[in-house]
């Protein structure tokens, strides 16, 4: 796929998409280390959102104009929400969500994880408890926890952080350090985490978590 092009025809479908009544958040992200796979987060106040989306005039606009740029076929996968635990609290409280100089470089992570088969509710309690304490942190912008709908052992949290700075902060956090050690044992594989690089939003104020869950 052709990164400008490919940037471009899902930044106009994501502006669109915005101004949809039942969509919270429409992320473009490009990974950093293959510059040509991108990702989108889509959450919906409910499932009528995704169905409703793909009736929309821009998304069918952009399915067409990304269909040959495909060097793969797309695939999506569908997450329940377990942190932040509202859908009300994944919209931006912000009315801007771009500018003019190009995108932030904010540090944006996302973590998979396998978890051992009845460990899951014990790890939710625990990541829960992590995020509660991360988003207070000052350079954490979001910290969301997700569930796999097709496979509940599996789990993405999704951070971003102002700086990597901030990021490599968290990690020496005390809330960091109980919850790396609660887990531990709890992994059926060893966590894998991708960096990206965000084309929609670009002010670091849109991925700012609500006061209300800090």
């Amino acid at each position: 796929m052709s990164e400008g092009d490919s940037a471009q025809a899902s930044l106009q479908n994501a502006r669109a998409s915005k101004s949809e009544a039942l969509n919270q958040r429409f992320d473009i992200l490009q990974q950093r280390d293959d510059p040509s796979r991108f990702a989108l987060i889509e959450i919906y106040r409910n499932a009528n959102g995704p169905a409703g989306h793909k009736e929309t005039e821009h998304y069918l606009t952009w399915r067409e104009a990304v269909a040959e740029m495909m060097a793969s076929p797309r695939s999506g996968t569908q997450w329940d929400t377990v942190f932040p635990g509202k859908a009300s609290d994944y919209h931006p409280s912000v009315m801007m969500l771009e500018r003019s100089q190009g995108a932030a470089d904010l540090d944006i992570t996302h973590v998979y994880v396998s978890v051992t088969p009845g460990k899951e509710q014990e790890f939710k309690k625990a990541t829960r408890e992590n995020a509660m304490q991360s988003v207070k942190e000052w350079g954490n912008l979001r910290f969301d926890v997700l569930q796999s709908v097709e496979t509940p052992t599996e789990f993405l949290l999704i951070e971003v952080y102002r700086t990597a700075g901030d990021a490599a902060q968290h990690k020496e956090t005390k809330h960091y350090l109980e919850w790396r050690s609660t887990v531990a044992d709890m992994m059926a594989k060893p966590r894998e985490a991708k960096k990206y690089v965000t084309h929609f939003p670009t002010v670091p104020a849109a991925w700012k978590v609500g006061d209300l869950v800090i």
